[in-house]
């Protein structure tokens, strides 16, 4: 039978599985970034829809970073406490807050804080299900989470530290599938930043790292 067959139809055959396999490819992508961008959309809207937002604590968080916009100025909160540094827990939220407060206000400032966690949450676990090998159309499943309890209570700089957390766990298997330095050097990066956005999280990311280390195989050299 084969010695009747044309000579270019053996490779057609080989081809053919080839080409099923890559064609639908593109088009799941678009999809996925479309529904990404809409949801996105929508989890932004809400930050956006009013003057000041009605998260419990995020109004003293407010009144805060105002404080320490003004440190300088030798007011009595400055001359009664200690102003903490930004190379501090909670540091990356309020100091980040007081820059872009004295450029265009610290409402308009704080929502652009919030919608960049809106968008680094989802982001974050995009990039983790990547890394770890996984369906990354899961990630939308982040955003109905961004609103949170520690979002809705106002905890803003917890809340602001989740997508570090997750995003340094998605580069720590990074780095290990790939031990380089510039990804070791960014999981250092990430490790510190989620550091100086809350102390509880950095460490809930110090017990993953050490589940995350411990049922990782390798031998006493390594």
């Amino acid at each position: 039978m084969n010695e009747t067959l044309p000579p270019g139809e053996t490779p057609a055959r080989e081809h053919a599985p080839e080409h099923v396999s890559v064609s639908p490819r593109p088009p799941r992508d678009r999809a996925y970034a479309l529904a990404f961008t809409l949801a996105a959309a929508f989890s932004l809207a809400p930050l956006w829809s009013g003057t000041v937002l009605p998260f419990q604590d995020w109004a003293g968080n407010m009144s805060y970073v105002a404080i320490l916009a003004g440190a300088e100025d030798g007011n009595l909160y400055d001359q009664t406490y200690i102003t903490g540094g930004l190379l501090l827990p909670n540091g990356l939220l309020f100091w980040s807050w007081v820059f872009l407060g004295k450029l265009m206000g610290f409402i308009i400032g704080g929502k652009i804080l919030l919608s960049l966690y809106c968008l680094g949450l989802p982001i974050a676990v995009d990039r983790l299900l990547v890394a770890s090998g996984r369906d990354r159309r899961f990630a939308l499943l982040a955003f109905p989470l961004v609103y949170n309890h520690s979002m809705m209570m106002g905890f803003g700089s917890y809340a602001t530290a989740l997508p570090f957390v997750i995003y340094c766990i998605a580069r720590a298997f990074q780095f290990e599938a790939d031990p380089s330095r510039r990804n070791g050097f960014l999981v250092t990066l990430t490790a510190s930043l989620t550091f100086l956005a809350h102390a509880q999280a950095y460490l809930i990311l110090g017990v993953i790292s050490l589940t995350f280390v411990a049922m990782v195989p390798r031998d006493w050299r390594s």
